[in-house]
C-alpha cells in the first residue's frame, strides 16, 4: 500500500475571519509642539511665526494665540540677550501643548536668572509714570511674561534652566 502526502499549501484552506478589536477609550492627548530654537533675534522671530502657525492650525482663539506668541518672544529674547549663550551654543528648546490649558516649558543652557528677576515675579506689573518718550528701552520682559501667565515657575538644574509657564485660556 502507498500513501500519498498532499503539502498544506496544497490543501483546500480556510479564509480566517480577523476578530473584531473592541475599540480603546482614550483620552484626549493635546498634541505638543517641539522646537529647537537657534541663539538668535531672527531664530526666534521664526520660532514665534511657527508657534503661530500651530496654534492657528489647533483652534486657538486669537485673544490665546497674541498672549502665547508674545509670552514665548519675550521669554525667548530674554534668553539670547541675557543669557550669556553664543550662536554656536546648543539650541534653545521649547515644548508648547496645543490646547488649553496652555503649557510652555523653554529650556536652555544660559546664566542662571538673577534673584532679582525672580522677586519681581510676585509684584504686579505698572506702567512706569513718566512721558513715553522718557520710558526705557527695556527691562519690562519679565514683568510682562509674569502677567500675562496664570502660573510661572522657574528652576535652575545642572547647569541648565527651565521656565515653565502656564496660560489658562
Amino acid at each position: 500500500m502507498c500513501s500519498v502526502f498532499t503539502p498544506r499549501s496544497t490543501q483546500r484552506s480556510r479564509k480566517m475571519r480577523p476578530k473584531p478589536v473592541p475599540a480603546l477609550d482614550l483620552p484626549d492627548i493635546p498634541a505638543v509642539l517641539e522646537l529647537k530654537i537657534g541663539v538668535s533675534p531672527l531664530a526666534v522671530r521664526h520660532a514665534c511665526e511657527t508657534i503661530a502657525l500651530a496654534l492657528r492650525e489647533n483652534g486657538a482663539r486669537a485673544t490665546d494665540l497674541n498672549r502665547i506668541v508674545l509670552v514665548c518672544a519675550e521669554a525667548l529674547n530674554n534668553v539670547v540677550e541675557h543669557g550669556g549663550l553664543e550662536e554656536t551654543s546648543p539650541p534653545i528648546r521649547l515644548q508648547l501643548t496645543l490646547g488649553a490649558p496652555w503649557h510652555v516649558r523653554i529650556l536652555d543652557a544660559g546664566r542662571t536668572m538673577p534673584a532679582v528677576l525672580l522677586a519681581a515675579s510676585n509684584t504686579a506689573f505698572t506702567a512706569p509714570a513718566c512721558a513715553t518718550e522718557d520710558l526705557p528701552e527695556g527691562g519690562f520682559g519679565w514683568r510682562m511674561i509674569n502677567s500675562l501667565s496664570d502660573r510661572l515657575d522657574y528652576v535652575r538644574h545642572r547647569g541648565s534652566n527651565r521656565l515653565e509657564i502656564v496660560i489658562d485660556g
